[in-house]
């Protein structure tokens, strides 16, 4: 009897079943498992950039499967002639730049397997951290189509990622400065008026000296076709026109001017004497339109040039490290510790702005415009009131901040220029990708007669990778 009971009640348990499935208007009696919905969950965004460590994840749901265990299988190949790989999670390292087919097989017991396809990219680094052991200073550097140019006693050429290519020597004396002549034509001029011409891969073609004998012919303006040296300068003002610049003279301060073709015959030579005593030497340039200005080291002089006027307006013993385009009619200079001014371009006025750094010695040695504010390269020491929110390895270090249009701090960083002592920053440009690149020099740990370069690659938020 009670056998009796229990298969009774066993039929009315899968009576109920069966009258359950038939209410379920998804119920298919003759469904078979199914794969549904597969999909390469991360990474979210299919790319990366050298060095590249991707972690892919599978996702999907299995339908109708033949028992409560069954799992799906994923196997993943990731088109770049490695071995498939299983597995729901898998850590993958791409090690070369290029376009991979990224392709995602999905099994399970009794369904008909699914796959799909994804184009997944690898980038180069566009960041990177260099110290090199050339002996050698980062004066300047030239952005390329494949790389950098960077200047000094000789010129050495990386790529995108920082790898270094090829160093020659130009054979003219001190860096001054460099123009782009078009059509992968490039001059590069030394302290004696000594030039070379040269393409993106250092291949150097025609050779001169402007002046043979004299000192200090620099700089250089880009006019009609016809490129002139401007002599007793310091740096080049790199305008859409124009290449402008300026050193140091001695004695009587002039500015001479020779101009030629690049084949290279002379085509003229003229002066612009302009007495200033004591000797000066001239710090930051900027140049606005037709306008050139530069300051002395001293601090006492703003320089304004013009093609129909010389202006000097007095500083009062301001020291400015960098000048750049300001709102309305002023210019934006930045001193000592990060203290900003606005300088009026029709009078010359100052009003002091703000200062980041209240005490220590932060000096500047790059200053750039961007979009959204300013970004401002400078030595460090590890007792500048900016230093208390960082974390300092040596003595001084090179930092790298951003700030908003209203002058506050919006980032900084601390940028890896390995055991080099009280590195020096000699420039700082805006690259071609958004990012910055920052050159310069320091001591050799091991031998304090040397000096090395370091040259930093940063993304557009200062962070190298």
């Amino acid at each position: 009897m009670k056998n009796y009971k229990i298969l009774y009640a066993f039929i009315l348990a899968v009576g109920a079943m069966l009258f359950s499935c038939e209410l379920d208007p998804d119920f298919d009696p003759n469904a078979v498992p199914t794969i549904n919905n597969l999909s390469i969950s991360s990474p979210a965004v299919l790319s990366c950039q050298l060095p590249c460590s991707v972690t892919f994840t599978a996702m999907s749901t299995l339908d109708f499967p033949n028992s409560p265990t069954d799992q799906v299988t994923y196997t993943w190949d990731f088109g770049d002639g490695s071995i498939t790989q299983t597995g729901n999670n898998i850590i993958y390292e791409y090690t070369d730049v290029g376009n991979y087919d990224v392709t995602l097989v999905a099994t399970a017991s009794g369904a008909i397997k699914d796959s799909i396809t994804e184009s997944f990219i690898v980038n180069p680094n566009s960041t990177f951290s260099i110290k090199s052991t050339l002996d050698d200073i980062a004066y300047d550097v030239l952005e390329v189509d494949d790389g950098f140019i960077v200047f000094g006693s000789s010129m050495n050429k990386f790529d995108k990622t920082g790898f270094h290519l090829v160093q020659r020597f130009p054979n003219t004396n001190i860096y001054a400065d460099y123009a782009d002549l078009g059509n992968d034509n490039y001059v590069v001029v030394g302290h004696y008026g000594n030039w070379r011409t040269f393409d993106k891969n250092i291949n150097f073609n025609m050779e001169g000296a402007t002046r043979p004998g004299t000192s200090d012919v620099i700089a250089l303006r880009e006019e009609l076709g016809v490129i002139e040296f401007i002599g007793n300068a310091e740096q080049a003002v790199i305008g859409s026109d124009s290449i402008f610049g300026f050193q140091p003279g001695f004695g009587l301060f002039d500015f001479s001017a020779i101009a030629f073709d690049v084949m290279p015959d002379y085509i003229s030579e003229q002066y612009f004497p302009i007495s200033i005593s004591p000797q000066p030497g001239f710090r930051p340039h900027f140049q606005f339109e037709d306008e050139i200005y530069l300051t002395l080291n001293n601090g006492d002089i703003l320089y304004k040039g013009t093609s129909d006027e010389n202006l000097f307006w007095p500083l009062g013993g301001l020291r400015l490290d960098g000048l750049v385009e300001g709102e309305g009619d002023n210019l934006l200079a930045i001193g000592s510790n990060i203290s900003f001014y606005d300088i009026n371009r029709t009078n010359g006025s100052i009003t002091a702005r703000s200062v980041l750094c209240e005490s220590g010695s932060e000096t500047v040695g790059g200053f750039v415009s961007v979009d959204d504010g300013f970004v401002i390269a400078s030595n460090s020491p590890n007792d500048s009131a900016c230093a208390s929110a960082l974390e300092f390895e040596k003595e001084s270090e090179v930092v790298l901040r951003k700030v908003d249009k209203d002058l506050n701090l919006v980032w900084e960083r601390i940028l890896p220029t390995d055991d080099l002592l009280f590195p020096s920053v000699e420039f700082l440009k805006t690259a071609s990708d958004g990012g910055f690149i920052i050159g310069g020099y320091g001591g050799d740990p091991f031998n304090t007669y040397i000096s090395n370069m370091f040259l930093v690659k940063t993304n557009s938020e200062g962070i190298v990778n």
